[in-house]
């Protein structure tokens, strides 16, 4: 699981996994693994057999021992996983061994796409609120696609925002 959004990520890939009638190995990031933990413990106040939901909490440097484990076992048939692109790829050689499905979504450039109808301040205000929504957790590259004949005004309108949020920021006594 990733580290941002983390009760969404595993959320969101529990519920099909359990609608499916399937038990779950959830090995969170190492920056956020008590995110798991809570939602393995409000399963468990839900009374949901023990073993349904299992929680692997692991140090940065166990990681790979965890994920080659996962990956060569058995017992576990599907592997769904969100975060980077070199990880991904690590974890398909190594499903490959075992036949593993893998669902997988990796590391992206966030594209925001604006056609040449908008409105381009609306745009503008769009991409700052999708960028750094949850502390800006979200994305850490935008691609943007847009026509060329609004690409003055975008990008002017967005760095005039930007130096507005950070202006907003500075007086309310943050840095």
């Amino acid at each position: 699981m990733q580290w941002n959004f983390p009760n969404a990520m595993i959320t969101r890939k529990l519920g099909a996994a359990l609608a499916a009638g399937c038990t779950v190995v959830i090995k969170p990031a190492e920056d956020t693994p008590y995110s798991a933990l809570a939602l393995a413990a409000f399963a468990e106040e839900a009374h949901f057999p023990p073993g349904v939901i299992n929680v692997l909490p692991t140090s940065r440097q166990k990681t790979p021992e965890i994920g080659n484990f996962i990956c060569d076992t058995p017992d576990i048939s599907v592997i769904t996983f969100t975060g980077s692109t070199e990880v991904g790829k690590l974890l398909l050689k190594r499903g490959a061994n075992t036949v593993k499905r893998i669902v997988m979504e990796l590391g992206g450039d966030a594209p925001f796409i604006v056609f040449d109808s908008a409105d381009v301040q609306r745009a503008v205000e769009g991409s700052i609120v999708a960028k750094f929504r949850n502390a800006g957790q979200v994305r850490k590259v935008f691609v943007f696609y847009l026509p060329f004949c609004l690409l003055t005004t975008f990008f002017f309108s967005f760095a005039l925002d930007l130096r507005l949020c950070k202006s907003n920021i500075r007086a309310r006594g943050h840095s």
